[in-house]
């Protein structure tokens, strides 16, 4: 009976003991993870939903501690009782030996046809397993227990912490970066922490992190539908794109890819808008630095 110490998958925290264990249950169960290697990534994820059509309803990428998803491999895993072998049949008397038939020439193979000079290969059509369409791919939106002992900070508190957006507290330590795969604008500290978290996606991930964009992450705005400034003021918020794709505020869905990526964001002390409590303000595309991060600044 294997145990796990934590979740393990799509948007799991995918601790790399737990991962090698899944991975070899699933391998065992005939249900390939790819390399067993403790990453967590699209093969090891397909793997897991594959094996969850069948076993829960609705099968969701994620193996949780206990789950009934982990309690089928964990079967699996457990030798097969030895079956008894029937009883022997009696022996029919031997029949006479036929003559042999002639052998036939073997047939030569059909040439094959070269392809007309100018004339393109199909390509091949598109499928789940195309990074693409597998992290574009609509998903339940999470749980609000999603960003755990974080805190999403308010606009009163970071005008405490940072002052007011337009001031030059905040101005001075803005500035335009690389932070991987896009450039954006926001704050220092902000970017720097960024930084770090899409670099880990990049060595754990990378084909996902090749389909990652930015729609900006310091624009001094007021809060859609409110009178108070929107946390992008302070550029410490980033709107992300996967493959250009991003569901709408108050969405009912979330991607595959920005489930995969909450858990980076999340240790990193991010806090993620698909956890937001408030159904119409459902923002899965939206990342944010939660308080204690920003009061880590020290700005």
């Amino acid at each position: 009976m294997v145990t796990l110490s934590a979740s393990v998958g799509l948007g799991g925290i995918n601790r790399r003991p737990d991962v090698i264990a899944v991975q070899r249950l699933l391998d065992h169960a005939d249900v390939s993870p790819g390399p067993i290697d403790g990453l967590c990534g699209r093969r090891t994820i397909m793997a897991i939903e594959r094996f969850q059509h069948g076993v829960i309803a609705r099968p969701d990428g994620r193996v949780d501690v206990n789950g009934p998803t982990l309690r089928r491999p964990s079967a699996a895993a457990r030798p097969a009782p030895a079956r008894t072998s029937p009883p022997a049949r009696p022996t029919a008397p031997a029949r006479p030996a036929q003559p042999a038939r002639p052998t036939q020439p073997a047939r030569a193979a059909p040439a094959i046809r070269p392809t007309p000079a100018g004339q393109a290969t199909p390509p091949p059509r598109p499928s789940a397993a195309h990074p693409n369409s597998f992290w574009t791919g609509h998903t339940s939106l999470p749980s609000p227990d999603v960003n755990r002992g974080l805190t999403s900070p308010t606009s009163a508190q970071l005008t405490a912490l940072l002052g007011d957006p337009t001031a030059t507290r905040v101005t001075s330590n803005t500035a335009t970066e690389s932070v991987g795969p896009f450039r954006v604008t926001g704050l220092k500290p902000a970017m720097a922490s960024l930084r770090a978290v899409l670099g880990q996606v990049q060595s754990e991930l990378p084909d996902l992190y090749g389909l990652l964009g930015s729609l900006g992450m310091r624009v001094v705005r007021k809060t859609r539908g409110r009178s108070t400034y929107s946390t992008h003021s302070w550029g410490i918020a980033l709107d992300l794109q996967v493959a250009m794709q991003t569901p709408p505020l108050g969405t009912t869905y979330s991607l595959r890819g920005l489930d995969a990526l909450a858990p980076y964001f999340n240790r990193a002390g991010w806090y993620w808008g698909g956890g937001y409590r408030n159904v119409t303000r459902k923002d899965p595309m939206h990342f944010e630095c939660g308080l204690a991060l920003v009061r880590s600044f020290g700005l």
